[in-house]
């Protein structure tokens, strides 16, 4: 199921124009993976922690994007924090 999430998101990225690279790829899958919300530097510090070589400014884009589109959706918390989570 995870991995169809990112075959509709590759479709409607690349359809809006937008278009999906590897990294985006790989950033989408592991946030879906993921269980609990997360904001964009936790998220930075765990897939540098796993090995995987993005930067910060990608992650941001992607996680914006994918709440954009209707993939993910995107609350502040009480310090402020933009966390996003996967659809319901």
């Amino acid at each position: 199921m995870r991995n169809n999430n990112v075959i509709v998101i590759e479709n409607t990225l690349t359809t809006s124009g937008r278009g999906m690279t590897q990294k985006r790829r790989l950033l989408c899958q592991a946030f879906f993976l993921l269980d609990d919300p997360t904001d964009a530097e936790s998220f930075w510090i765990h897939l540098k922690t796993a090995g995987i070589a993005v930067s910060r400014a990608q992650v941001y884009k992607t996680l914006s994007l994918l709440a954009d589109y209707g993939f993910a959706e995107r609350r502040r918390d009480d310090q402020k924090r933009v966390n996003y989570f996967k659809p319901v």
